[in-house]
């Protein structure tokens, strides 16, 4: 596979894996978690502290020099680079729907192929158990596109019950792009049932490990953080 194919193909994977991470979570609520990855394309290798802050409106990641903050009131999704103060704006309505896309062959090709394989996407919840970060946790092994991915979740986080409304949020958010209209989102939280405490992604050889690392629940999270900050510029194609 073409060394770009196979580094956007990985970032889906990434993506997708992160947003239903994010899906089971419940609002006002603050975690981190140590990313381990090792032959992944396109990631950055070896550990990497995330930072993860979501409300019942908006989710933000933070990885490194790069943050991620998603508005799932406007359906949008802000890709901010600290480095360079600057930062895309991508509505989720029309992810993977781009009208520069359509006009070259090799791009509108692999956004089919990722349609086709996103359908697939394979979720099988399994008896066996082992302790994570002072958690409890059951196996869920989910596979999609080319991955196979291992999801341990427990339902003994204060608040879990408070995931069921921010879920139901952000599924309405998703599922309104084309990319991800034909995925049962809320059939697989439902069968996921529970909260990620560590989240294990091989892809292409590559081995991505995110592993709960602390989570405080958090009576109000400044708006602030949910912001594009003043001084950034906008990048446009």
């Amino acid at each position: 596979m073409h060394i770009f194919r196979k580094s956007a193909l990985v970032s889906v994977i990434v993506l997708f894996s992160l947003i239903l991470g994010t899906s089971l979570a419940f609002a006002d609520l603050y975690w981190e978690t140590e990313q381990v990855s090792k032959g992944m394309p396109g990631q950055n290798q070896g550990k990497m502290i995330t930072k993860h802050y979501v409300t019942h409106h908006a989710s933000r990641t933070e990885m490194g020099n790069k943050i991620s903050i998603t508005d799932f009131d406007k359906k949008v999704t802000y890709i901010l680079d600290k480095s360079q103060k600057t930062y895309q704006k991508i509505d989720l309505t029309k992810m993977g729907a781009d009208p520069q896309m359509q006009n070259d062959p090799q791009a509108k090709a692999f956004m089919g192929m990722m349609k086709n394989m996103m359908k697939q996407i394979q979720v099988t919840p399994t008896n066996e158990t082992k302790t994570i970060s002072g958690y409890k946790c059951r196996k869920v092994l989910v596979n999609f596109m080319m991955s196979e991915n291992e999801y341990w979740v427990t339902k003994k986080i204060k608040g879990f019950e408070e995931m069921r409304k921010i879920a139901a949020k952000a599924e309405k958010v998703y599922q309104s792009n084309p990319m991800m209209q034909s995925m049962d989102i809320s059939g697989i939280l439902k069968k996921i049932d529970g909260f990620p405490v560590q989240i294990v992604t091989r892809v292409m050889g590559g081995e991505m490990v995110s592993t709960l690392v602390k989570i405080k629940q958090k009576k109000n999270l400044p708006g602030s953080l949910f912001k594009v900050p003043s001084g950034y510029r906008l990048e446009t194609n």
